[in-house]
């Protein structure tokens, strides 16, 4: 059944007490525990946060009522089936256009947005336990505004920490409307090599443009990994010469395919 996680469901249209949380969100799921990761966007405290299971049932229910009464009697917590924790510093503006995925140990990768810098961010979250991660946060791409509409995508799923080579597709705002608002972000050798959890630089992310034929609108990419577009480079390449796939929405919804060099 369905079960607030964050904030209140209000009966009132002007509740004297309010927050604006969900609006960005997106979810994993635990293989070894079984259960629900969720990171969204707390508009109201300009956050990026984390909600995991609060006890070891096979699923999180609510013991309590998150809800404001006709009257505007506040709740008195906010879903107790839910544990939850802010993630990276709180003095920027993260967690709007977020985007997770989990490793094969569990561990958390996150791509989201900076509205106070106009960045794109990544975050690693190094799993201990279910529920208990250490966060290291990297700036990808900090040029000019970029970061809206994340999707992040693992190249190697059976991997764990950086090795697993967390790829990141985004919308570079400053260039919407032409050929050049569409970008793509890997870790290079330098950066997979790293330990998991070690601090990433500019210098461990390669960024690229993608070749779009069509002007790029300021909405959804979608990001696919280990595709093939069954074209050949050359007579003698192999028909699978592709690894990425960005669809996009310009004109139409279009698609673009970054081949193996």
């Amino acid at each position: 059944g369905a079960m607030v996680v964050a904030g209140y469901d209000t009966l009132e249209s002007s509740p004297s007490t309010n927050l604006d949380c969900g609006l960005w969100s997106a979810i994993g799921v635990d293989k070894t525990a079984g259960k629900p990761v969720i990171v969204y966007y707390d508009a109201t405290n300009r956050n990026l946060m984390l909600a995991t299971a609060a006890s070891d049932t096979a699923y999180p229910v609510n013991s309590n009522s998150p809800v404001y009464a006709a009257n505007g009697t506040a709740p008195s917590a906010q879903g107790d089936g839910w544990t939850r924790q802010t993630i990276g510093d709180t003095n920027l503006r993260l967690g709007q256009y977020v985007s997770l995925v989990l490793d094969a140990g569990n561990n958390l990768h996150i791509a989201c947005f900076d509205g106070k810098g106009g960045d794109l961010y990544y975050f690693y979250g190094e799993r201990s336990a279910y529920g208990t991660y250490t966060f290291t946060q990297s700036l990808v791409d900090g040029d000019g505004s970029v970061g809206t509409w994340t999707d992040i995508k693992l190249t190697n799923e059976s991997a764990s920490g950086y090795a697993a080579g967390p790829v990141i597709s985004y919308v570079d705002a400053t260039n919407v409307k032409s050929e050049d608002g569409l970008k793509v972000a890997y870790l290079n050798a330098t950066g997979i090599a790293k330990t998991a959890g070690a601090e990433l630089t500019l210098a461990d992310w390669e960024t690229a443009t993608a070749p779009c034929k069509s002007s790029v609108e300021d909405n959804r990419v979608t990001l696919a990994v280990g595709v093939t577009d069954g074209a050949s480079l050359n007579t003698t390449a192999k028909a699978d010469n592709c690894k990425l796939a960005l669809a996009y929405v310009s004109s139409r919804f279009d698609c673009v395919y970054l081949r193996n060099e």
